[in-house]
């Protein structure tokens, strides 16, 4: 059984080098990390599914907000985000 990091291995070169991130919104940015981070604590590292306000509490911001966020990655390509209905699938 793999034992969970209780950090990231997040480098910061490929963070502010990814062209499809940089085009976002910087609120998108700020949220996308909340939400990687929410990823990460999960059982199911690099996905999250949810409505959008269950997202928007993840990713501490409205439900309005995380909609802006997930059109914005979406829009952008830096993640791959699905709604079915009131849900949404959001991979790293």
């Amino acid at each position: 059984m793999t034992r969970k990091l209780p950090y990231l291995d997040l480098y910061t070169g490929d963070w502010h080098k990814d062209p499809s991130l940089s085009l976002c919104e910087p609120a998108t940015r700020g949220i996308w990390i909340d939400l990687i981070c929410a990823m990460h604590d999960r059982d199911r590292c690099g996905v999250i599914t949810g409505t959008a306000e269950q997202l928007a509490r993840l990713g501490r911001c409205s439900a309005v907000e995380i909609v802006q966020a997930l059109s914005d990655l979406q829009t952008q390509q830096a993640a791959d985000v699905t709604q079915r209905g009131d849900r949404w699938t959001v991979i790293n």
